[in-house]
């Protein structure tokens, strides 16, 4: 389940449905925007170059998996995981 608390959280690599895993390292990074739109909540995986620019955004429904560089604290009732 993903809430606005993700916001800003770094991602250390995403898997796409294909089987493609790209890692962030010093020339791409990721990181889970989450935001709140009145009505609803929206999430997207950013993309960046090595200089720290969106280059990218991915619908994190359409993703396969991920991983955070820090993990997130479980709330009571809800898994940790995402």
């Amino acid at each position: 389940m993903m809430n606005i608390k993700m916001d800003g959280k770094l991602i250390a690599w995403v898997q796409w449905p294909h089987g493609l895993t790209v890692t962030a390292d010093d020339t791409i990074g990721f990181h889970f925007e989450g935001t709140y739109h009145g009505d609803r909540d929206e999430f997207w995986i950013v993309e960046s170059d090595g200089r720290g620019f969106e280059v990218k955004r991915h619908n994190p429904r359409f993703v396969e998996s991920w991983e955070w560089v820090e993990p997130i604290p479980a709330v009571e009732g809800q898994s940790s995981e995402y």
